[in-house]
């Protein structure tokens, strides 16, 4: 894990979007034991929420749904920066993020 997130730093728009799609599906896979990473985590995720590219964005919001589903997050704040955002298909996701952060 720790390797994609370096790699993320450097990494052209298409290299993000596929380290963000390969971080999302090893949540989605291991589930709650990847809890020690989930800081590093969401630290990359909320940097590439801000990221010039849409599918890098979508891709981020994607990975931060994971990070819900798989513990209870303690970092509210970024919901606003997430709120600030105008696309359609961040938009719904971001709804998808709040539902699921309201019903549990």
């Amino acid at each position: 894990m720790a390797n994609l997130l370096k790699a993320l730093k450097g990494a052209e728009s298409q290299g993000r979007y596929e380290i963000m799609l390969c971080i999302e599906k090893i949540l989605k896979g291991f589930g709650v034991s990847v809890v020690p990473c989930h800081r590093d985590i969401f630290k990359a995720t909320r940097t590439c929420l801000t990221d010039r590219s849409m599918a890098v964005r979508c891709a981020a919001a994607k990975v931060f749904y994971q990070l819900i589903i798989s513990s209870v997050l303690k970092y509210v704040h970024p919901f606003t920066l997430i709120l600030s955002l105008s696309d359609i298909s961040i938009s719904c996701t971001v709804w998808i993020i709040i539902k699921v952060f309201l019903v549990s």
